[in-house]
């Protein structure tokens, strides 16, 4: 009889206890991601362009994700074209065990990538053609019109699977 009990209430509190902790994790990446678009903000503040590489400062919006490419700039890594001052745009917190989880991994010249709480790269579309409308990849059904985001810059995460769900809300991690 106790260990029915016992197993009875393992199986209660076993869904919950997941549940807050999946809750936890997507509440870390979308505090991250906010840091993130907000590093990109001040940088395009500094420099008065996006951190991509010049050929795409013209045309159409892009998408992008937080590997060395966009991160190196972020982070001031010394050397780079993009981030002359060797400024850094984005302080976070260092990503702990393996495989990688939410946080920076570095590499040793100094820059780096930034992975969520799932251990996948942040999704960052920006507006390159500067008109304050990004689409995103996937369509939104919260979002009204057709799918129109009215923000300079937008991140996301993909969520435990990994895969940007076809609407979009099922468990990405949006911040706009």
């Amino acid at each position: 009889v106790v260990m029915t009990i016992i197993l009875i209430l393992a199986g209660i509190v076993t869904p919950a206890v997941t549940r807050v902790i999946e809750n936890t994790k997507a509440k870390k990446a979308q505090q991250t991601a906010l840091q993130l678009a907000t590093s990109i903000a001040s940088y395009q503040t500094e420099y008065r362009r996006l951190p991509l590489d010049p050929k795409h400062q013209a045309g159409a919006d892009v998408q992008i994700e937080t590997d060395e490419t966009l991160m190196n700039v972020l982070l001031g890594q010394e050397g780079n074209k993009l981030n002359p001052g060797n400024q850094s745009f984005y302080t976070g917190r260092n990503a702990r065990g393996r495989p990688p989880r939410n946080g920076l991994v570095f590499n040793p010249a100094g820059g780096g990538r930034l992975c969520d709480p799932w251990g996948n790269l942040y999704q960052v579309m920006l507006d390159v053609d500067g008109n304050h409308r990004i689409k995103p990849p996937f369509r939104n059904v919260q979002i009204s019109g057709a799918g129109i985001v009215a923000k300079k810059v937008i991140v996301w995460s993909l969520g435990p699977d990994g895969v940007e769900s076809g609407d979009g809300a099922k468990d990405n991690v949006i911040i706009w």
